[in-house]
């Protein structure tokens, strides 16, 4: 058996590497990139007024820090690295949901990972300042 090592020197090798890690890292957020937009475009498609009416909430799932240096008024603040052990804090599965974040990409993995437990009208908002500013366009700063 040969070993790389052997046919390309050090130097090229850790080269190649970086190159290849940094390509597929790249070529990973575009993908997860192409999932965000088509969260949010399913998002774009809500309507607020029907999502108020049916006692709808956005679940922020960014840190409480982050959450606590701005947020839409009446969101409920589930970090998502803590969502499962708070479920209990949105019980009906049937419930409209936003979730949001930063990014959008928290808020993604939210959404997936509350649809994998039975959670039926789950959407992804993208970034609270984006969803902010849709609730604005709506009329209302808060929910």
């Amino acid at each position: 058996m040969v070993h790389c090592e052997t046919l390309i020197p050090e130097p090229e090798l850790r080269a190649a590497e970086i190159s290849f890690t940094t390509c597929f890292s790249a070529i990973a957020d575009h993908c997860m990139m192409d999932s965000i937009k088509i969260f949010y475009k399913e998002c774009e498609k809500m309507d607020l007024e029907k999502f108020l009416r049916e006692g709808g909430i956005v679940v922020d799932v960014r840190t409480h820090a982050e959450f606590l240096a701005g947020h839409i008024e009446g969101a409920v603040n589930l970090p998502l690295d803590s969502l499962l052990k708070n479920l209990h804090r949105i019980p009906n599965r049937h419930q409209p949901i936003i979730t949001c974040c930063t990014t959008g990409m928290r808020s993604a993995s939210a959404k997936s990972l509350l649809e994998a437990l039975g959670y039926t009208r789950v959407c992804n908002g993208g970034s609270f300042k984006h969803l902010h500013d849709k609730f604005l366009e709506y009329g209302t700063a808060s929910i």
